[in-house]
């Protein structure tokens, strides 16, 4: 699995995205970025991780925690998913329920940044739209 992280809106909406096949160590790799940004990002910081392209679903159990411990960070905001696999939605509403955060999932790029747009009226207007990288 690859991974870039970039921001959508500098320092506050942080894009993931995530394609190809799972490697053992990824989702750390990928949990340890998501931290660094949301500390060094101005409260609140949403997070849109695209998964569209992600061809292994769902992580294994210890790998699934270790992706949680973002949901400790203070500055984080809403957790958009942008996702077909009903797996992942499914995983996503439980653990927002349990946690107590913010989470939505779309099955379109398009309607990640618009409904951040109107949760967060703090983010420019309209919100910039979600490129797709060069999954190579």
């Amino acid at each position: 699995m690859s991974f870039t992280s970039s921001w959508l809106v500098d320092n506050r909406v942080l894009l993931l995205q995530v394609w190809g096949e799972r490697e053992p160590q990824e989702m750390q790799n990928i949990s340890d970025s998501l931290i660094e940004a949301l500390q060094n990002g101005s409260s609140p910081v949403h997070v849109v991780a695209d998964l569209r392209y992600a061809t292994s679903h769902p992580p294994k159990l210890q790998e699934t925690q270790d992706a949680l411990s973002i949901l400790q960070e203070p500055k984080l905001g809403w957790v958009v998913l942008i996702t077909n696999n009903r797996t992942l939605n499914f995983v996503g509403d439980v653990v927002s329920q349990l946690s107590r955060k913010n989470f939505k999932s779309f099955s379109t790029p398009e309607d990640a940044p618009r409904f951040l747009g109107r949760m967060d009226n703090s983010l420019p207007q309209p919100m910039p739209e979600i490129s797709v990288p060069n999954y190579t």
